[in-house]
């Protein structure tokens, strides 16, 4: 699940995923204009982020998906997220989420994995020359 999939990274993280991965690929998006966009980029299905996701997926028949990627406004998607994601599932996440408390998240094992696109170059990370993914 990709939540905020019509924007920049989202829009990039679908196509991506959907590429390189045998994932279902489900993208978050509000309007019916970028719900269409994401779902022309690769996207499985897409669903609504201002509406209750647990209860869109469960819609679709979807079982709570293993991997979660947030790409902006994570402090208001925490619960959510929280609600639908699978035990021991991973939860990235790109942008800088204030005061945010990952209620739920812990008693499931749910790994959380920020990432931030010049940690290689600031620390000089052994990969820093690598194009993959970390």
């Amino acid at each position: 699940m990709i939540i905020g999939g019509a924007g920049g990274v989202g829009s990039m993280t679908v196509q991506t995923a959907r590429q390189l991965t045998d994932l279902t690929v489900i993208a978050t998006a509000s309007r019916q204009e970028t719900q269409a966009w994401v779902t022309a980029l690769g996207a499985h299905h897409a669903i609504d982020h201002s509406k209750p996701l647990a209860a869109q997926l469960a819609a679709l028949g979807i079982d709570a998906p293993a991997f979660v990627f947030s790409t902006t406004h994570t402090e208001s998607h925490v619960p959510a997220i929280a609600e639908l994601i699978a035990p021991q599932g991973r939860f990235g996440l790109i942008d800088d989420p204030k005061g945010i408390r990952y209620h739920g998240v812990q008693a499931q094992g749910v790994s959380i994995h920020h990432q931030l696109m010049f940690t290689r170059p600031i620390y000089g990370t052994p990969d820093m020359a690598s194009r993959a993914a970390s």
